[in-house]
């Protein structure tokens, strides 16, 4: 039996299967196995998913109107899920992140996010989450910030 050499495999990125170095695209069978696998979309990293799920509360402010409240519980779960599998928003475009959501795990501060509907932004890029999730708890947001402002 031939020992496996540390070159005899590369890889096309971090979530693909791993592919022989020597393919035939000519191959239409090889050919096909990647055009259908392709790479899976790119999830927020693995530090911030842990200060995510670390959090025992969130807490909420509009950056445009003078209104912040405290998030736990069934919201902070149903935001936890949201935002940790979210995926990379690949779509460039201008938005107006008018809430900031700081996850606290009793006084310290683990991160911050900034959310607009269903699209928040962290330190490692924009994501978005394709569940509605994360978009209802916004629209929630939102009529709890119109009341308070009052």
């Amino acid at each position: 039996m031939r020992k496996r050499r540390r070159n005899d495999f590369k890889y096309p990125c971090s979530f693909c299967a791993r592919i022989p170095a020597r393919i035939c695209f000519n191959d239409p069978p090889t050919f096909l196995l990647i055009a259908v696998c392709g790479c899976s979309p790119e999830r927020p990293p693995a530090d911030f998913v842990l200060q995510v799920s670390q959090a025992d509360r969130v807490v909420v402010t509009n950056l445009y109107r003078p209104v912040f409240f405290t998030v736990s519980g069934e919201e902070l779960r149903r935001l936890s899920a949201a935002v940790t599998n979210a995926i990379r928003d690949k779509n460039d475009y201008d938005a107006i992140f008018a809430w900031q959501a700081q996850f606290y795990a009793r006084t310290n501060l683990l991160t911050v996010i900034h959310l607009q509907d269903r699209a928040f932004l962290t330190k490692g890029g924009q994501y978005i989450d394709h569940s509605g999730a994360l978009k209802a708890l916004y629209d929630e947001w939102e009529q709890r910030g119109e009341k308070e402002a009052r």
